[in-house]
């Protein structure tokens, strides 16, 4: 059977020279700096890189869709949520340049979503924590307008109650 020229993956993987986190660093850094983006921002990948490098025994570069899923599992117990998603956002960006660029041949981050974030149930204020608000309020001494004000733009643009309890100094539970 005749050679066609064309290599099998085993053949390619053989010569195909293979990238060092630190050689991809270096590569994804410089074309964060030809973007222009913010220092913020890039300290805020090199953090989030170097976190992630904490939870995952490999180098960054070998890493599979596996070891993400992994690092996701192990985070959910110590970290928040919207912590996790900051994380994943960064690796996305990283992984979808390195992928863009060929210095890799697959892309961990293919299938991974952001997790949900559940919202939590905003407290709110029944009609008697209302009442004592706005007679507390109307009892003191100082800065009563002050107050009243704030308790009438709470009123009308429904502030929170926590910010509302602490403006009015007032606590509920007694």
């Amino acid at each position: 059977m005749a050679r066609r020229g064309d290599l099998t993956k085993d053949e390619l993987k053989i010569i195909k020279k293979k990238i060092t986190d630190e050689e991809a660093f270096e590569n994804f850094f410089r074309d964060c700096f030809l973007r222009n983006l913010r220092p913020a921002t890039i300290d805020y990948y090199k953090n989030e890189f170097h976190a992630a490098k904490k939870f995952i025994n490999k180098t960054l570069v070998e890493c599979e869709q596996q070891d993400i899923e992994n690092l996701i599992i192990e985070s959910k117990r110590l970290i928040k949520v919207t912590t996790i998603n900051t994380r994943l956002r960064a690796l996305r960006s990283f992984y979808n340049y390195l992928y863009k660029n060929k210095l890799i041949d697959k892309n961990p981050m293919k299938n991974i979503k952001l997790l949900r974030d559940r919202l939590k149930t905003i407290e709110t204020l029944d009609s008697k924590e209302l009442e004592l608000l706005l007679k507390t309020i109307r009892k003191q001494k100082t800065f009563v307008g002050s107050n009243g004000v704030h308790f009438e733009a709470a009123w009308e643009h429904a502030v929170r109650i926590p910010r509302l309890r602490r403006r009015a100094g007032v606590g509920f539970e007694n």
